[in-house]
């Protein structure tokens, strides 16, 4: 046999077949979408390459349906305006017509002029306006006043549309319509309200469901963040909702003087439930107005201070009302050993999932077999919480100390007879400045050696300490990202 002459190369692919590896490759990416103009990166990055990669790129359209662009990255301002603004409308035409998926941050700084930046140009406008009959996946962060006002005057709508992920400035209005204009979202499903700022109030305008822009009796999934001033809005709100499957709820004036409980509303579908509100009374009232008949997951959270004493009675009260068909709950509050158990026990021994916030307490009495959970469990996630301030003033590692417990209990040398049929997942919170922390470092490596699944989070940054963010809830079913970090749960 005589000896190959000619080695195979990446440039001797076909077009198809280069276009299929672009394309898984996409798919696999993360951070495909994520456009920086000092990088080559996703679709760019292979149009560099050379012009046979450039024709392929450019005529593959599903290279280019994602986009996630910051406008205002503090490391992207010697890019001018314009620039930036070119760039993304030459990302998203490559598409050719494709549904898309966004996600884009924008703000106009306060000190723009001194600066240099140009604000002749709005590009979250530009983008906008000439892509909205494409979009199917939006989600916009915008920290500026007045910026969103020319959201509900796009001339085409958002006839595509199924999700809508909004984090606006607090005089933002886009949900009061006269009646006779047509739905700007006639296909939304999945609608998303979070407050950006960081005085954690509630103050953008009330929403009328009767008067709006979105047909609230088509929506499946729902997560309003502090959106509402009082919890009796967001009853008005839910009762318009008779399709939700997947429901989160933030409020943190949770005034329960006009919430009747009588007339209560019946949401047949709804499957997934986070509530977070800022005592134990406010859930109970919440409780008495609605009815859940499809209720089974359930995340309790609470929104202001450290309440937490408050919660006991009501999150039994509810789990004894939805025993029959409740089969995971997340707790982020902490508690004692005893609420936890008469909490588990109220849901009569069908929880398949269990989610709880560490204390040391509780660790050391399912070690010692005085807690025990149900038999019916399958799947339970601790909460760790990592404060390097904390940290640093006791001088003593205090995450590294919970894991150590858990780790006796759960870990690869725990006792035999604290073996258990149900996984122990670990997710320990932190900020994103704390990753390089030695602390973090250590407990990744006892993870490792024990064999504990942990899952680092980040907590929110665009919002204070004192307003509450339930690190475990169950999947929302969002497409879009969020302003927080989570780990796939």
């Amino acid at each position: 046999m005589s000896p190959r002459t000619h080695r195979t190369t990446v440039y001797d692919l076909s077009r198809e077949i280069l276009a299929n590896i672009f394309t898984q490759v996409a798919q696999l990416d993360p951070k495909w979408a994520h456009l920086r103009p000092e990088k080559s990166e996703g679709p760019f990055a292979l149009s560099a390459v050379c012009s046979e990669w450039r024709a392929v790129a450019t005529a593959t359209p599903a290279l280019w349906d994602h986009f996630d662009f910051n406008f205002v990255l503090p490391d992207l301002e010697r890019y001018p305006t314009r620039l930036k603004l070119w760039l993304a409308q030459t990302w998203l035409r490559n598409a050719k017509g494709r549904p898309l998926v966004l996600n884009l941050f924008y703000r106009t700084p306060w000190d723009a002029q001194e600066r240099g930046i140009d604000i002749s140009v709005i590009p979250l406008k530009e983008v906008l306006e000439e892509f909205a009959a494409q979009i199917s996946v939006l989600s916009v962060q915008c920290g500026s006043s007045g910026v969103l006002g020319f959201f509900g005057q796009v001339a085409t709508g958002y006839p595509l549309l199924e999700e809508l992920d909004l984090h606006p400035s607090a005089d933002f209005d886009v949900f009061t319509v006269p009646p006779s204009v047509q739905p700007l979202f006639p296909r939304l499903t999945r609608l998303s309200l979070s407050r950006i700022g960081l005085d954690g109030r509630d103050n953008l305008q009330r929403i009328d469901p009767k008067l709006s822009a979105v047909n609230w009796s088509k929506l499946t999934h729902l997560r309003l963040d502090r959106i509402a001033e009082k919890l009796p809005d967001i009853c008005t709100l839910l009762e318009h909702t008779p399709a939700l499957v997947v429901c989160h709820i933030i409020c943190i004036s949770c005034d329960l003087s006009k919430v009747p409980a009588y007339n209560r509303t019946v949401l047949e579908n709804l499957e997934t439930f986070t509530l977070e509100l800022s005592s134990g009374p406010a859930f109970v009232k919440f409780f008495q107005r609605f009815e859940f008949p499809a209720l089974h997951q359930l995340s309790f959270g609470l929104s202001r201070g450290s309440n937490w004493p408050t919660m006991h009675d009501p999150a039994m009260q509810v789990c004894r009302a939805y025993a029959s068909c409740l089969t995971g709950l997340s707790l982020s509050f902490e508690c004692t050993t005893k609420v936890l158990a008469d909490i588990v026990k109220s849901t009569r021994e069908q929880l398949t999932e269990l989610r709880i916030f560490y204390t040391s307490e509780i660790i050391e009495a399912l070690g010692a077999k005085t807690l025990r959970l149900p038999r019916t469990l399958e799947t339970l996630w601790i909460r760790v919480d990592f404060n390097e301030y904390q940290e640093t003033k006791r001088n003593e590692p205090i995450a590294l100390t919970a894991l150590q417990a858990i780790a006796k209990v759960y870990g690869l040398k725990a006792p035999s007879r604290i073996r258990r049929d149900y996984e122990v997942f670990v997710l320990l919170e932190t900020y994103a400045t704390a990753e390089k922390s030695m602390t973090v470092r250590e407990c990744e490596k006892l993870a490792r050696d024990d064999g504990l699944r942990m899952h680092t989070g980040k907590m929110a940054t665009d919002r204070p300490m004192w307003v509450g963010l339930h690190p475990m809830p169950f999947a929302a079913g969002f497409v879009s990202s969020t302003s927080y970090l989570r780990p796939e749960l």
